[in-house]
């Protein structure tokens, strides 16, 4: 959480135990003509792995056309 988003919050009485995540995301475009592919139509997955650093991917929904990949670290 940010210093002001802290102080925010503080000012209200609440005091919530959370830290901010360094989180990288990346979008991958879908091959020409694969768009339907690696749909929530299609029954493309989300997946993750809850490895060193975790990992998790979705299909393409939220950007039409790209494949969403998250890498966070805490």
């Amino acid at each position: 959480m940010s210093v002001s988003g802290a102080k925010l919050l503080g000012s209200w009485g609440v005091d919530l135990p959370i830290r901010p995540l360094h989180t990288l995301h990346l979008y991958w475009r879908v091959k020409p003509g694969q768009e339907q592919t690696v749909s929530t139509s299609a029954g493309f997955p989300t997946f993750s792995s809850y490895g060193d650093p975790p990992v998790y991917g979705a299909p393409s929904l939220e950007l039409p056309g790209l494949i969403k990949i998250s890498c966070i670290r805490s």
